[in-house]
C-alpha cells in the first residue's frame, strides 16, 4: 500500500483548477472593462483606426469624449479628434477652389443666389468657401489681359458705375489712360456727338436723364513695360435696365435704313426704341463688341420707376437682349447693388430702401439664373454679392448711396483678381 503523502494527483483537478482560474481572470477582466465604461469622465472613446471597419459610420455627436490626453493609447483617434480631422479637411478641400467666374456662375446656378459668404479682414473681404489668391499687381494684370487678349472693356450703368469705372481705369496702377471722347455731364442729356459715329447723327432721338453729372466717356490706356499695349474702356450711361433716353427713328419710307445694320443683323430697317437697343444692338454693333462688359446694377433709380413685378419684367428682357446679339466670345459680368445708408439725402429716401434694393437683387438673380441653367448661356457671369459685401461698410459709404473711393478700388480690386482667374 501506497503512503498517503505519495498519492496521485488525480488528472482532471489540473483541468478544474485550470477552469477555476480562467473563469477567475475573465471576470477579472469583464470587471475592469465594466468600471472603465461606467466612468466615461476619466477614460475617453478610443477609435483605433487599425481596427475600424471601412464601412463603419462613427457618429461623435451620441458619444462623451475625453479630453485628458493622458489616457488615450497612442496610435488612436477620439471622437473630437475625428470631427476637428474631418472639418479641417472640408476646408481644405473648399478652400482650394478659386472664387474664378466659372465658380460664381455655378454657384449660383445651384444656390439661386449671389455668392456672398464672407467676412472683412483687415479692409479686404475674404470669401469662405472659394478662395481669392493674392490680389493683381500692375505687372500680373498686363500679363493677364495680354494672355487673354483682352483689348476693350465696356462697362454700363448709372453714377455708381461711373465710380468703378474711374477705378477700373487705373488698371492696379498699370495703365496710363487718356480720354478719347465724353458726354456732357451738365446738361442731363445724352450726347449725340457721343453715338456718332458709328450711328449716324440724323437716326438718334435724345429725351432728359435724371441724373444730373451723369455722362459716357471713353479712354484708351496703354500698359506694359514699354507702353505699347492698349486697352480701350468705354462708360456707357443707362439708369435703368429698360428707358428711352436715346432712341433710333429710322424708315424704309424715306430711304434713311443703315445698310451696314442691315447686313449685320438681317434687319431691313432697323430701329431702337430703348437707350439699351441703342447700345447693344447698334453702337456696339457697329463699332465692335467688347471683350467684357460689366453691367452694374441701377436700383436706387429702378425703385423710383418700377415696382418688383416691373422690374422682373424688365430685366428679363435687358438680359434677353445682351445675351441674344452679345457674341458669346464676350463675357458678361454683372454687379449687383450694394446696400445704402441712413445719410443719404432726403430726396434719395424714397429710392435708398434696402429692404426693396435687396428684393430687386433677388429678382435679378433668378433671371440670370434662368438664363444660365435653362436657357444655357454660357458667357453671363453674376459677380459677388455686393449687398452682402456693404452690410458691414457703413463706414466706406459717403452719401449714403454712393461710396468713398476705397470701396470701388477694393471692388475693381477684386473684379481684376476674379477676371484674371478664370
Amino acid at each position: 500500500m501506497q503512503s498517503q503523502d505519495k498519492l496521485p494527483f488525480p488528472k482532471c483537478s489540473f483541468f478544474i483548477v485550470a477552469s477555476i482560474m480562467l473563469v477567475f481572470i475573465l471576470m477579472l477582466t469583464f470587471r475592469g472593462n465594466s468600471i472603465q465604461r461606467t466612468a466615461p469622465e476619466f477614460v475617453g472613446i478610443n477609435i483605433d483606426v487599425r481596427t475600424q471597419s471601412p464601412h463603419s459610420i462613427f457618429k461623435p455627436e451620441f458619444v462623451t469624449f475625453n479630453t485628458d490626453v493622458r489616457t488615450r493609447p497612442p496610435g488612436t483617434i477620439t471622437a473630437n479628434t475625428a470631427t476637428k480631422t474631418s472639418k479641417e479637411i472640408t476646408k481644405h478641400v473648399s478652400k482650394t477652389r478659386n472664387c474664378s467666374l466659372l465658380y460664381l456662375q455655378n454657384y449660383l446656378a445651384e444656390k439661386g443666389r449671389f455668392f456672398g459668404e464672407g467676412q472683412w479682414v483687415k479692409g479686404q473681404w475674404e470669401p469662405r468657401s472659394c478662395q481669392v489668391p493674392e490680389r493683381v499687381n500692375a505687372e500680373r494684370l498686363a500679363q493677364c489681359l495680354t494672355a487673354k487678349k483682352i483689348e476693350k472693356i465696356g462697362i454700363l450703368g448709372d453714377s455708381q458705375s461711373m465710380r468703378y469705372a474711374a477705378m477700373i481705369r487705373t488698371g492696379e496702377g498699370a495703365f496710363q489712360c487718356k480720354k478719347t471722347k465724353a458726354e456732357n455731364g451738365g446738361n442731363r442729356s445724352p450726347s449725340i456727338n457721343f453715338f456718332s459715329p458709328p450711328i449716324a447723327a440724323n437716326d438718334l432721338r435724345a429725351t432728359t436723364r435724371d441724373c444730373l453729372g451723369c455722362a459716357g466717356l471713353q479712354a484708351t490706356c496703354t500698359f506694359g513695360s514699354s507702353k505699347n499695349s492698349v486697352i480701350k474702356i468705354e462708360n456707357m450711361i443707362t439708369e435703368n435696365v429698360k428707358d428711352s433716353e436715346l432712341i433710333t427713328r429710322r424708315s424704309s419710307v424715306y430711304k434713311n435704313c443703315d445698310d451696314r445694320l442691315t447686313n449685320k443683323t438681317g434687319i431691313p430697317c432697323l430701329e431702337s426704341s430703348t437707350t439699351q437697343e441703342v447700345i447693344f444692338q447698334e453702337y456696339w454693333c457697329l463699332d465692335g463688341y467688347p471683350d467684357v462688359i460689366i453691367v452694374f446694377a441701377t436700383h436706387v433709380h429702378e425703385a423710383v420707376k418700377r415696382n418688383a413685378r416691373n422690374f422682373e419684367r424688365d430685366f428679363t428682357w435687358f438680359v434677353d437682349l445682351i445675351t441674344t446679339v452679345v457674341p458669346k466670345t464676350t463675357k458678361i459680368l454683372y454687379v449687383n447693388a450694394p446696400k445704402v445708408t441712413p445719410p443719404q439725402p432726403e430726396a434719395w429716401k424714397t429710392e435708398g430702401r434696402n429692404i426693396f434694393i435687396d428684393e430687386l437683387n433677388k429678382i435679378a438673380a433668378a433671371v440670370i439664373h434662368r438664363s444660365i441653367v435653362e436657357r444655357k448661356v454660357p458667357n453671363l457671369y453674376p459677380m459677388y454679392d455686393m449687398f452682402s459685401m456693404s452690410v458691414d461698410r457703413n463706414d466706406w459709404n459717403g452719401d449714403g448711396v454712393h461710396f468713398k473711393p476705397q470701396w470701388y478700388k477694393h471692388a475693381a480690386s477684386l473684379l481684376w483678381t476674379t477676371l484674371c482667374m478664370d
